[in-house]
């Protein structure tokens, strides 16, 4: 579960460092607090500034996962192992996880993924958890660099031009970086703010979303799995949706197959999909669907609009 620092005052947001540290590893300052939605020190308590309490954020659970996340806790323990081998598993995890982000905050899948602002506010606080990350990894990489090749410089064979070239690239690179760090600083304290507008906004509205969910019995239902949302898709968003999943599908080292279509006995690449409307043809009784047919199925359409999906082959 994750844990979340708050004022016990006002219950904002906090972080352990003032937002112009976030690109360097010092904490506190003139408080050992500061809050996200105005940098200002956490709220004083008893004549001094408060500690922060931590409160669980309100993920939902997904008893699919559970066993994945146990794992991960263990494999990925701060105080675990940092060689190469496993830096290079995190950022292979990250780019399933980042992939799969991409694909359920787009503008049809956010509606399933996100019915509630609580969950909005949740997306919120992991990216500024992660602009935060951005920001002190770009620094940090950047120094890092840099004083490698100061010492293998001083600590090296005395050559020269060739060594000076390095030294000056890498200068170049820690430049970009820190530049790249504190977009991404400013980039956090947004995503700060905009995350604390959430929380503040959600408050009032907790009891109402709540009393939408409910069990059969009519007991409410405020934590725990939800079920998939029923939501009603336009037509651009369920093209969208269609042609996302092959996208996700066809680019997805883990299946490493393509989606395909049989062609006349050939089996080809989906390319892309488009939805045509037949509801005309439809109509007419020697249209071969369902619903058109002389003697059509119970459960065929008897109204509305009626499309036919359109597979078509990726280009060679």
């Amino acid at each position: 579960m994750v844990r979340i620092p708050i004022c016990p005052v006002c219950t904002e947001p906090v972080a352990d460092q003032p937002a112009q540290h976030w690109t360097d590893a010092r904490r506190g300052g003139a408080a050992p607090w500061w809050h996200l939605v105005d940098n200002t020190p956490i709220c004083p308590a008893v004549g001094r500034h408060a500690q922060a309490v931590f409160v669980e954020d309100t993920l939902p659970v997904d008893s699919e996962t559970d066993a994945w996340l146990d794992a991960m806790e263990g494999l990925f323990a701060a105080d675990g192992p940092s060689d190469p081998a496993r830096l290079g598993s995190a950022l292979t995890a990250a780019e399933h996880l980042t992939r799969w982000l991409h694909t359920a905050t787009g503008p049809f899948s956010a509606l399933m993924a996100l019915p509630r602002h609580a969950d909005v506010g949740v997306l919120l606080g992991h990216l500024h958890r992660s602009a935060r990350l951005l920001a002190r990894v770009h620094a940090q990489i950047g120094s890092y660099l840099l004083d490698r090749s100061r010492q293998a410089r001083l600590t090296g064979p005395d050559d020269s031009d060739g060594a000076g070239d390095v030294l000056d690239t890498v200068d170049d690179v820690h430049a970009w970086l820190q530049a790249a760090a504190d977009w991404s600083a400013r980039s956090a304290f947004a995503t700060g703010v905009a995350w604390s507008g959430v929380r503040a906004a959600v408050a009032p509205m907790t009891t109402t979303e709540h009393a939408d969910e409910y069990d059969p019995d009519g007991v409410a239902d405020v934590g725990g799995p939800r079920p998939a949302a029923s939501v009603a898709l336009t037509v651009k968003q369920l093209i969208e949706l269609l042609n996302d999943l092959i996208r996700e599908h066809r680019g997805n080292p883990v299946l490493r197959d393509p989606v395909l279509i049989d062609i006349n006995g050939e089996r080809r690449v989906v390319g892309s999909v488009e939805l045509r409307d037949i509801t005309d043809e439809c109509r007419r009784t020697d249209c071969h669907c369902a619903y058109g047919q002389d003697d059509p199925p119970e459960d065929a359409p008897q109204a509305g609009v009626h499309f036919a999906v359109l597979l078509h082959a990726a280009s060679d």
